[in-house]
Formats: C-alpha cells, sequence, structure tokens
C-alpha cells in the first residue's frame, strides 16, 4: 500500500472513548475515521480495524477499500495475546455466528471467555482473581462492564482495555504490516 492508510472504527460519541483512540492512532501514526460519522462511499486507502466479526465490521467492509480480518480473525493477533493476558478474557458478546468464530480462537488459545451479553455469562462464573477486559478502547461500554463484573466478584483485579497496554501499539502495526497494509 503506497498511501498511509486509514483505519475504519466503530465510534462513540464518548469524550473518553474519543481521546483514548486520538492518543492510540496518534502513538502508530494512522488516522482514523468513525463508523458513526461516515455514510456513504468507498473511503480507497481504508481498512476496518474491530476486534471480532459482528453487523458493524459488515458495514466497515462496505467503505473499506481494504479488507482485514478482525484482530480475532488474525492468528499472529491471537498469539500476540497469549502469555499477556490472565486466563479470564471477558467480552461485550454477540449471538452471531461469524462472531463465535473469534471467541473459539481464544477459546483455542487457552482462555477463559465470558460474555457480558450471552452465555456462557460473566453471572454464571466463579469469580477469578483476575480478567481481562477485551475491548479496542477505554469508554462507557468498558466502565459498565466492570461496574457489572464488580458487583458479582468485588475483589476481582480487572485489567484493560488493549490501548491501555504499552504492547498492543507494536502489535497492530505488526498486523498491519503483515497484512500488506504499512509497508
Amino acid at each position: 500500500m503506497n498511501k498511509q492508510p486509514v483505519a475504519l472504527i466503530h465510534g462513540s460519541r464518548d469524550s473518553e472513548y474519543v481521546s483514548d483512540v486520538d492518543s492510540f492512532f496518534k502513538r502508530i501514526g494512522i488516522s482514523y475515521i468513525f463508523l458513526l460519522e461516515h455514510h456513504e462511499g468507498i473511503i480507497p486507502e481504508s481498512f476496518p480495524l474491530f476486534l471480532n466479526w459482528g453487523r458493524d465490521y459488515e458495514r466497515a467492509l462496505r467503505f473499506a477499500g481494504h479488507r482485514l480480518n478482525p484482530l480475532l480473525g488474525i492468528e499472529e493477533f491471537i498469539n500476540g495475546l497469549k502469555g499477556r493476558l490472565p486466563k479470564t478474557i471477558i467480552i461485550h458478546g454477540s449471538s452471531d455466528t461469524e462472531a463465535l468464530r473469534g471467541v473459539e480462537a481464544l477459546r483455542n488459545a487457552g482462555f477463559e471467555v465470558r460474555f457480558l451479553l450471552g452465555e456462557p455469562s460473566v453471572y454464571s462464573m466463579e469469580c477469578p482473581s483476575e480478567a481481562y477486559l477485551l475491548f479496542l478502547f477505554k469508554g462507557v461500554i468498558v466502565k459498565r462492564a466492570a461496574e457489572t463484573i464488580k458487583v458479582k466478584c468485588p475483589l476481582i483485579k480487572l485489567n484493560g482495555p488493549l490501548s491501555s497496554e504499552p504492547w498492543f501499539p507494536s502489535l497492530v502495526l505488526r498486523v498491519l504490516k503483515s497484512s500488506g497494509l504499512l509497508d
């Protein structure tokens, strides 16, 4: 890819999310566009940057000039999580068949996955000492997830999201290079 790539991401009106996204993309030197603000036309240099499959990812593909699987569908990304995250992973959840593929990749890598919405639920888990909120960026959803889990498991140590990890920017850049989106 000759031109600088542009990430298409979900977006939010939450100021903490917007600030975290802006900081992250400045660190990796790539532009971004919120899917919430883009409604027509393909952006030639763009690619979707999503954690998992689902409706929003499919919508992003309609505008993307380049296809990039969600991060949970990229073996290099899954391998990059091993040894860095606790065994218990908490994600938003989806009944979408494609999204369950991403969950299966996490399970195959040795993680125990719990959903905020859906089964197996965070509400039915034994309280681990530590868990990881597997989201890309900070914001209201991550805060709500933490509050929900702390009600059930008040002593749990929660980590996440990925943007708060010092190793995450280099992992994303490696994935983009191996996918041919960066030189």
